[in-house]
């Protein structure tokens, strides 16, 4: 693998990725941003193998979740590269614990295309992006075998809920996120936060060959695995201790240490599939406590953090959304804790 540019933190202006995302949006060949959107829509559906033809489905429910973005950003990059005069150009990340509004590279007044993009420029205020919170998914993903934390990468809200800031004449739709430039500072952040959750080794890929576009605009068909081993460089990172966390399953007993910072992990399942949005949650006495993003057609599960005493709440009153009043199942516990 070629060695990968810097990629510096999306609050630092810098005109150069827009100047070739415009190019990119008027090249009139495979290229186009428009292939880049359609060809992750067609990873939020089932697809075929490129080397056999087989069906597999989502990638976005697989274990090839985390590998499959850092490969998409790979050759994004690399298109960006060769749509300009061929330096190479490292995707700003989008760092939302630092500063949660659409930052100055992705600003949307500089595209060509904005009048498509659906930008909105609200805070990404909920506690889920707050530092320490940050540190607390990566250590309950730690904790997880690298397969089962790459699939719930997906449903943990520190990738749901942003996707609902942004989009292609809509927001909050899979189907179109890949049109938008601040998706790539999105999952940036998210490789980022990756190459930190499997620092120990990561998720072992199915196998499947999944096509791409390369810079000449050819078909790209590849294999996951050598994309683990690809370094990505991030401007002002540093390492995650979450050595003072700890994990615990609940089981309606276990109590959170006092003086300690403490969120509970809930995973949720619907019975039937929530519209795309961003939903708020209620226990049953009406009181809110937390949100969820959904992004994607057919959503049934999620992932929401409370506090202990949100969730003692939630388990005596119950759990709904507000809009619907759709009564949520829980399907899993995790406190998680750390000293102050």
């Amino acid at each position: 693998m070629p060695a990968l540019p810097l990629r510096r933190n999306a609050h630092n202006p810098d005109p150069v990725p827009a100047k070739r995302w415009n190019a990119m949006f008027a090249d009139s060949g495979t290229r186009n941003l428009m292939g880049q959107m359609t060809l992750h829509a067609e990873m939020c559906d089932d697809s075929v193998d490129c080397l056999t033809g087989g069906q597999i489905g989502n990638v976005h429910y697989s274990p090839d979740f985390v590998l499959w973005h850092r490969a998409f950003l790979y050759y994004h990059e690399q298109i960006l590269g060769v749509l300009g005069d061929g330096t190479p150009v490292g995707l700003p990340y989008w760092e939302w614990s630092g500063d949660r509004l659409c930052p100055a590279a992705y600003d949307a007044a500089q595209f060509d295309f904005r009048k498509h993009l659906m930008h909105s420029k609200q805070e990404l205020s909920d506690e889920n992006f707050a530092p320490q919170q940050i540190a607390a998914v990566v250590a309950a993903l730690r904790s997880m075998p690298p397969e089962n934390a790459a699939v719930e990468m997906f449903d943990e809200p520190i990738h749901a809920i942003p996707h609902n800031r942004f989009g292609w004449d809509r927001r909050s739709d899979l189907m179109t996120a890949a049109g938008d430039p601040l998706f790539y500072g999105h999952h940036g952040n998210l490789d980022r936060l990756a190459t930190h959750i499997f620092e120990k080794g990561w998720p072992k890929p199915t196998g499947i060959s999944y096509h791409f576009i390369g810079p000449d605009g050819k078909q790209v068909c590849t294999k996951l695995d050598r994309f683990a081993d690809m370094p990505s460089p991030y401007e002002g990172d540093q390492p995650i201790d979450t050595s003072a966390y700890q994990i615990t399953k609940l089981d309606g007993g276990a109590q959170a240490p006092p003086g300690s910072y403490s969120r509970v992990r809930l995973k949720l399942r619907f019975g039937r599939p929530i519209p795309n949005g961003l939903h708020q949650l209620i226990s049953g006495k009406g009181r809110r406590v937390g949100e969820i993003a959904s992004n994607h057609h057919g959503t049934t599960n999620f992932i929401v953090w409370l506090s202990p005493e949100d969730h003692g709440e939630v388990r005596s009153q119950g759990l709904l959304l507000a809009d619907i009043h759709e009564k949520a199942e829980i399907a899993g516990s995790l406190l998680v804790t750390s000293p102050r």
